[in-house]
């Protein structure tokens, strides 16, 4: 029976709309414009800060095309541990599998090396060109995330303005081959984990020169991080071990992860090994909001006991650096990326008459 149905809608219909939309209907005409790839490489949306580490950090100009195909930038980082810039630019071809990527940077470079049984410290500054491919694949299940990569990779380096380096220091190299192999698996980790709660990585890298027969030399590291839940909620426990074997020009490189303090601390002996064990935990999430400043959304304490080619500079009982850093997330001027704030307290063995080294921590992300 129409008599009985009631109209819900009128009030709205008569509050919100004085006729028929569909009376008076734009007639726009579209027009379609073929889309050339080489003519549209370029498109320039953001300025963005970027932190590699805690010791590097800087500004980087970011552009993408319309297809998510062809992502280039430009950039400069500033390394504090070093007191110099780095400048880089670079693209990634993401049209084709594998990825193809190419990058240049002209950046501030420290290494140790022994010289009649007295380890010195050189500092210089190089050009370097890097062309790599990347075959990247990654499966989900369940909970459980696998990710698997092959990389392999070319460059050329010149150096320059050599600081307090011997005479037969290599100043150019030629088109050095890189390979890397890296696997990984983790578990899905709650909103406020601070890692997952179980994780296995492994990564393997091997460099050396086939096209320079006078630069004989090459690195092999492999790189290995187990993650566990810790004592109690949120907690988490890493222990990361790490190898390298380097010989011929490659002797005083390094590929593998550091002590913290490493930049700061003389070193005695090539690094060969490292021993890593980290255990990071939430003290409080306080959801505080400092005005229109900061929006603090937790905040959180690390202990680190580091070790050098355990078994000849340190043992168990001795590592070469421990101490705590704290960390807290916030955002900051009401925008949505985060920014991770903390401070970091490094104490050094007593052989190296080192006094505790005091670190900002600065990191940013989307």
């Amino acid at each position: 029976d129409s008599s009985s149905f009631v109209n819900f809608g009128a009030t709205t219909q008569s509050q919100e709309s004085k006729g028929n939309v569909f009376t008076n209907i734009p007639n726009n005409t579209f027009q379609s414009k073929p889309y050339h790839s080489l003519g549209n490489l370029f498109s320039v949306h953001s300025l963005n800060p970027t932190v590699e580490d805690e010791y590097k950090g800087g500004l980087q100009l970011v552009s993408n095309n319309l297809l998510n195909t062809f992502d280039s930038f430009a950039g400069v980082d500033y390394h504090r541990d070093l007191n110099r810039f780095e400048y880089s630019t670079g693209f990634y071809l993401k049209a084709f599998y594998p990825i193809l990527s190419a990058t240049y940077r002209n950046r501030p470079r420290r290494n140790f090396y022994t010289q009649n049984k007295v380890v010195k410290q050189g500092d210089w500054r190089e050009n370097n060109v890097q062309l790599q491919a990347s075959l990247p694949l990654t499966v989900n299940s369940f909970n459980d995330s696998y990710s698997f990569s092959l990389n392999t990779l070319s460059s050329y380096t010149q150096r320059y303005q050599l600081e307090n380096l011997p005479s037969n220091f290599i100043k150019s190299l030629n088109f050095p081959m890189e390979y890397n192999v890296s696997f990984s698996h983790s578990t899905r980790q709650a909103e406020r984990d601070i890692a997952p709660r179980w994780a296995q990585i492994l990564r393997v890298s091997y460099l050396h020169q086939p096209f320079e027969n006078n630069l004989m030399g090459g690195l092999f590291a492999a790189e290995g991080y187990l993650y566990f839940p810790g004592l109690a909620r949120n907690h988490s426990f890493l222990a990361n071990f790490n190898y390298q074997n380097s010989w011929g020009i490659r002797r005083f490189d390094r590929e593998i992860n550091s002590v913290y303090g490493y930049n700061n601390i003389l070193a005695k002996s090539k690094l060969e090994n490292t021993l890593l064990f980290n255990y990071r935990f939430p003290i409080v999430f306080p959801d505080w909001e400092i005005g229109p400043l900061a929006y603090v959304r937790n905040l959180r304490a690390s202990l680190f006991c580091h070790y050098e080619n355990i078994g000849t500079e340190t043992n168990l009982s001795e590592p070469k650096t421990y101490g705590f850093e704290l960390r807290s997330n916030m955002n900051v001027l009401r925008y949505q990326p985060n920014i991770e704030l903390g401070g970091r307290v490094v104490f050094v063995n007593k052989i190296y008459n080192q006094n505790p080294i005091l670190e900002l921590i600065l990191n940013y992300s989307f």
